[in-house]
């Protein structure tokens, strides 16, 4: 059993209005502090004249312990170790057992059972926590690169590098002592590594799947080759960090479809408008430029194919 002393305070009406199914106490919302030594609760509530409790009622909490119920002992760290006392959690339920008495000193003793939170932790959740929490990082990191190769059909094409991202990730977080990740430094230099170890896995898709596509043309399977690179770009974006990098492996795709393409139809003609608009965004304008103004004479010829076609039609 612990205790509890309160003073210089009356506990509200509703403390001790039973409910429907006959149950009647309240949640404290903070850490309670209780103690093993009765006579130290008799004091907080001045009742030993301990503790100055000012005006209002004086109150001993007795606390029935049970297997639900355990505080921590926290008189090993205290500044006031004789005062033996015992640290309950945030949101800890009290349901008043039996009546509530005054005894020979006037002080009010309520006997009530405590419910520790089920949503607390324990010491040792918390000090996993951070490492929990690289765990999830990593996850999340991986679980948005194995989304974009679902959605771009080309998980089976990657699923070696994704298992392998996967690994990598979890053995750099699992590689040291969960406790080791409450050091400030050792938790902020994981935490860049794994997203250096997520960017390094993202374009190592990408890769596969340009390397895909030159394969499907070196093999003659044009319209292949082209949707596969159209896969490489779209991965490329949306995966890949947005830097000079990126746009550099852009632009190598881009040209390498444009040189596929050639220099005649529409897919010609759009494939150097979408590299035209890549070097711009590297600052390269006249290589843009001059693009834009090849993709302009690809699509004059094309329309005028059309207008004769129509002409020689009518």
């Amino acid at each position: 059993m612990v205790y509890r002393g309160t003073g210089g305070m009356a506990l509200p009406r509703d403390f001790f209005a039973k409910d429907r199914q006959g149950f009647a106490g309240g949640v404290e919302a903070a850490f309670m502090s209780t103690t093993t030594a009765q006579n130290v609760a008799n004091q907080y509530s001045g009742a030993a004249g301990g503790v100055e409790s000012g005006e209002g009622l004086r109150t001993v909490f007795r606390y029935l312990v049970g297997e639900r119920s355990l505080g921590a002992d926290v008189s090993w760290l205290s500044q006031f170790s004789t005062e033996k006392e015992v640290l309950y959690p945030p949101a800890t339920h009290l349901q008043i057992v039996g009546e509530p008495r005054f005894d020979e000193t006037g002080v009010s003793v309520i006997t009530v059972r405590p419910t520790v939170s089920q949503r607390s932790k324990t010491l040792e959740q918390v000090e996993r926590g951070r490492c929990e929490g690289l765990l999830q990082l990593g996850a999340s990191l991986v679980s948005d690169v194995r989304f974009c190769a679902r959605n771009h059909a080309v998980w089976e094409l990657c699923k070696d590098l994704l298992d392998g991202q996967a690994a990598a990730v979890t053995q750099e977080v699992r590689g040291r002592a969960a406790t080791a990740y409450n050091d400030n430094m050792i938790y902020g230099n994981t935490m860049l590594r794994l997203i250096d170890l997520s960017e390094v896995g993202r374009k190592a898709v990408a890769e596969r799947v340009r390397e895909e596509a030159k394969g499907r043309w070196n093999r003659g399977d044009q319209e292949a080759a082209f949707e596969y690179f159209r896969k490489a770009i779209a991965v490329t974006e949306e995966l890949c960090a947005n830097d000079k990098a990126r746009m550099d492996r852009l632009a190598v795709m881009r040209g390498e479809v444009a040189g596929i393409h050639g220099d005649s139809g529409v897919g010609a003609a759009e494939a150097k408008t979408a590299l035209a608009v890549n070097l711009m965004d590297q600052g390269e304008y006249e290589k843009a430029l001059e693009l834009v103004k090849e993709a302009l004479g690809i699509y004059r010829a094309e329309l005028s194919e059309e207008v004769r076609g129509v002409g020689c039609s009518t």
